[in-house]
């Protein structure tokens, strides 16, 4: 009966130790395959290099880095042209011609043209509208109530047409052609060229006319003039203040009256919209027409819109 015992004991001791032994073989085959799969490209394919023995290790490496570029390239391409575009145009404003419309009308208490008063010392209403083309091109109309002695005139209606611009930072220039027309007094009408030209705050301006106040006489006009507009630290912190100063020289032919120099200066205050002037003029009385081409102060005030 022991023996019987220790035969059964050993043969149960023998099937552990070989079944030990399996498990340990079988640990060790699945370690190896394992380092097997994770050595090849990808990991994907274990059984690789024993069904292909003509398997190149170095060329699977470079096609699998290739194909790697590749994807990279095509992944960046895909983000980049889905990407917000920054450089998108913006849109454009669609064109209306009156955008590039504007105006004005004043009231003052005089208006004086070169020294001599149009409306006797009397107060006058005035407006202006100006069409600007893109190119400099501009076209404009202005009027005032005048009142002069022995005529029937009693509105001014001028047509300009002109060009103007700049050519430096500093430098602006305007050329036109001003009609001076008086409805019910069309004797009176009569064509000028008129030429501005600013530098800093210098001003120079000449005007002609070979019919100037319909005398069928030549006309000229010289202008010299100075503009500043005048620091907040000189006006008690007062911002949008200038001051303007001019001396002209009027060339007339007998028929117009005698050549004479005119003067001028104001001060202007611009609010929002709205200019606010004070200014004063004079000539040097060779015009002999007083009162109308003596010392004026008078005020006025612009909207602009």
């Amino acid at each position: 009966m022991k023996k019987m015992i220790f035969m059964v004991s050993a043969l149960t001791l023998g099937n552990a130790l070989l079944s030990q032994s399996v498990l340990a073989d079988t640990f060790q085959s699945t370690s190896n395959s394992s380092t097997t799969a994770a050595a090849l490209p990808g990991g994907t394919e274990p059984g690789r290099v024993d069904a292909d023995p003509a398997y190149d290790a170095n060329a699977d490496m470079d096609k699998t880095q290739n194909h790697q570029k590749h994807v990279k390239k095509h992944a960046h391409t895909t983000v980049s042209t889905h990407a917000p575009m920054k450089d998108k145009c913006p849109e454009t404003k669609p064109f209306c011609w009156i955008d590039n419309l504007s105006g004005n009308m004043a009231m003052t208490s005089n208006y004086v043209f070169r020294g001599v008063s149009q409306t006797r010392n009397l107060p006058a209403v005035q407006g202006s509208l100006t069409y600007q083309f893109p190119i400099g091109l501009y076209l404009n109309a202005w009027g005032s109530n005048v009142k002069f002695e022995d005529t029937d005139a009693t509105l001014e209606l001028d047509s300009i047409v002109g060009w103007r611009g700049d050519i430096w930072e500093d430098f602006s220039y305007d050329l036109n052609l001003d009609r001076y027309n008086y409805p019910g007094a069309a004797e009176l009408s009569y064509l000028e060229f008129n030429s501005v030209f600013n530098y800093k705050i210098f001003q120079f301006g000449y005007s002609y006319s070979a019919n100037v106040y319909a005398t069928h006489g030549v006309g000229r006009y010289y202008l010299f003039g100075i503009n500043y507009d005048i620091p907040c630290q000189y006006t008690f912190n007062i911002p949008d203040v200038s001051i303007h100063a001019t001396a002209g020289h009027y060339t007339l032919p007998k028929a117009a009256g005698d050549s004479y120099n005119d003067y001028s200066a104001w001060v202007s205050k611009k609010v929002k919209n709205y200019l606010f002037t004070i200014q004063w003029t004079g000539t040097n009385g060779r015009q002999h027409a007083y009162p109308i081409d003596s010392n004026h102060l008078f005020a006025s005030v612009t909207a602009e819109f």
